[in-house]
């Protein structure tokens, strides 16, 4: 997913997350908040740069190896960090889409019993 396809993703799930509340004017559910906090952390095919991002998309952070710097030329050291920032988020998108599938199959069991 390109970088602007991706923020226009998180635009729009947060303008669907605010137009959500604003009726009820309540917060998000507590265990939905600690979801979207959580991170997910992939490397580049080289293992030169490891991306952290959390559930939600945020970056959290970038870790360049040492010798990355040294071996890698800028073009290739920007590649390598789009890779893992891209490895990073795909990760994150499967574990959030898992997370809200078990809320949602525990409030489905919760509300029968």
């Amino acid at each position: 997913m390109a970088d602007n396809e991706f923020g226009d993703l998180a635009a729009s799930i947060q303008w669907g997350m605010g137009a959500m509340l604003e009726p009820a004017g309540r917060p998000l559910p507590e265990q939905v908040v600690r979801l979207c906090a959580r991170t997910v952390a992939e490397w580049d095919p080289g293992r030169r740069v490891q991306a952290t991002v959390r559930l939600d998309g945020l970056l959290e952070g970038l870790l360049i190896a040492p010798y990355a710097r040294r071996d890698l030329t800028p073009e290739r050291l920007a590649a390598a960090c789009e890779e893992a920032l891209a490895a990073a988020r795909a990760s994150s998108v499967r574990l959030l889409a898992e997370g809200l599938h078990e809320l949602t199959d525990f409030r489905k069991t919760t509300a029968r019993a």
